[in-house]
């Protein structure tokens, strides 16, 4: 049994970046520890390594001093998905950067992967990260952001902040990209719930086309849980609904109830990249669900989708969470 409707995401395992950085330089990961909770968070990327609730893994992650596999945990910025051949203008000026999509000719998931960030702020429950990304050939204006990690009962909390520090327009989008798990793999035990209406085509590159179809009638219909025993899911969904606290929620949940929901808020997660792993290698393969929350889609560089372009010294701030769930 396979979706039907058009795939393509920018989480295959073969777009995954090498992000250059030698072992021995990687910075140790961030432990934090309250509430049953625990997480690592990498400075490399600021990037979500670990999370679990009283030993019970809540994402796949990766050890520490270990390279991030197929983009786990990462913090998607200043594009989230596929930036078509690298290369986009701004007031008439050309960026172009390094292609990582052998397949596609496509940049993945903004420049952000291979910046250590600064620790500026730490406690037993909470890590504040700091990057600066630069100016240069690749994007037309300096960023500083600021990632807070924050353990709460019941959830971990993750607040972006970024601040346009140079003297021109930036487009800019953001997004995450966590493997939840709801139990020991693969995921064809799973079920998975996203109220989301529709699904974007995508072109012969993976990049939207902006057309939309309903996934009324279809098995992209996740409002209600979908089993995903047999189902390839590699799909950018939308039209989402938001629940009585503004938000949307996707939950992915195992036979007895137990799985982890990751919920963001709807005025910014209007876009949905779900993922179910079939392209990853080895023990990863189908072992998580990449649930991608992001504020457009992909290649909004160049569609214009949903982007946001933030004049110099304006600021942009999203929230999401990740928590386990109970029967």
């Amino acid at each position: 049994m396979t979706a039907d409707a058009t795939p393509g995401d920018a989480t295959s395992a073969d777009a995954t970046p090498a992000d250059g950085t030698p072992t021995e330089a990687r910075p140790s990961h961030v432990l934090l520890q309250a509430h049953g909770l625990t997480a690592r968070v990498d400075p490399l990327g600021s990037a979500l390594a670990h999370l679990d609730v009283e030993g019970r893994d809540l994402v796949l992650g990766y050890p520490d001093g270990a390279a991030r596999p197929a983009f786990a945990g990462s913090l998607l910025v200043p594009w989230p998905n596929r930036l078509g051949g690298g290369e986009y203008d701004v007031a008439g000026v050309t960026y172009r950067t390094p292609t990582d999509d052998p397949d596609h000719d496509n940049a993945l998931h903004g420049l952000l992967d291979a910046v250590v960030a600064e620790v500026v702020e730490r406690s037993p429950d909470r890590v504040r990260l700091r990057s600066v990304l630069p100016a240069d050939d690749r994007y037309p204006s300096g960023l500083v952001i600021t990632v807070d990690h924050s353990l709460e009962p019941g959830r971990l909390v993750v607040d972006v902040h970024v601040r346009n520090v140079g003297d021109r327009t930036a487009p800019y989008g953001v997004g995450t990209h966590p493997y939840l798990v709801a139990g020991d793999g693969p995921v064809d035990a799973w079920t998975l719930r996203l109220d989301a209406a529709e699904v974007a085509e995508l072109d012969g590159a993976s990049l939207p086309t902006g057309e939309l179809d309903p996934v009324d009638g279809t098995l992209l219909d996740l409002r209600e849980p979908r089993p995903l025993a047999g189902l390839e899911l590699d799909h950018l969904l939308t039209g989402v609904q938001a629940d009585p606290a503004g938000e949307v929620v996707a939950e992915l949940r195992d036979g007895q109830g137990h799985g982890t929901a990751i919920g963001a808020d709807a005025s910014w997660a209007r876009w949905w990249q779900v993922f179910t792993s079939d392209t990853v290698p080895g023990d990863r393969f189908r072992a998580g669900v990449a649930v991608e929350p992001m504020s457009c889609p992909g290649d909004a560089f160049r569609s214009g989708t949903d982007l946001v372009l933030l004049a110099p010294g304006e600021e942009h701030a999203v929230r999401w969470w990740i928590a386990p769930l109970l029967p």
